[in-house]
């Protein structure tokens, strides 16, 4: 309320521009503050320690579209892996190859699931279109035939 009294004083039109240049620069910090977070929340994410990461990617997956989202998911997918959520990490590989089918790491990713969970069938068919996508995939390759299969 001080600096409002003391504005009061100055001429309407340079009051508001101060005004709108006080709001502009607000907007800015945020902006900043919000971009600094992201990064952060980047950095988290895609690090090792699922503790940290899993919420920093759930704040990127409300913001994020497209091909980032599905990484996103993808990331998070394996770090829920990681503390051994198999479910949750089933459900973000899901929801990527569901957002970019195109890329090899979702079912690559949904087929070591898959095989953790006994569920050799869904593992081998998904382990196949990961090869499919990405033929050198030696991942894919090494589960395939630890599972008594030909690439």
């Amino acid at each position: 309320m001080k600096h409002m009294a003391h504005i009061s004083g100055i001429g309407g039109r340079f009051r508001f521009a101060l005004l709108v240049a006080c709001a502009l620069a607000a907007s800015l910090a945020a902006a900043s503050t919000a971009t600094a977070q992201s990064q952060r929340d980047i950095d988290l994410c895609w690090g090792p320690n699922p503790d940290e990461g899993i919420p920093a990617c759930t704040r990127l997956i409300a913001v994020y579209t497209g091909v980032n989202l599905a990484r996103t998911y993808g990331t998070r997918g394996h770090l829920l892996n990681l503390k051994g959520d198999l479910e949750g990490a089933l459900r973000d590989f899901n929801e990527a190859i569901r957002i970019d089918p195109s890329a090899g790491d979702g079912w690559y990713n949904r087929g070591v699931i898959y095989r953790k969970k006994g569920l050799r069938d869904l593992a081998i068919a998904d382990f196949r279109r990961a090869l499919r996508i990405n033929p050198n995939d030696t991942d894919a390759i090494k589960n395939l035939e630890a599972l008594g299969e030909r690439p």
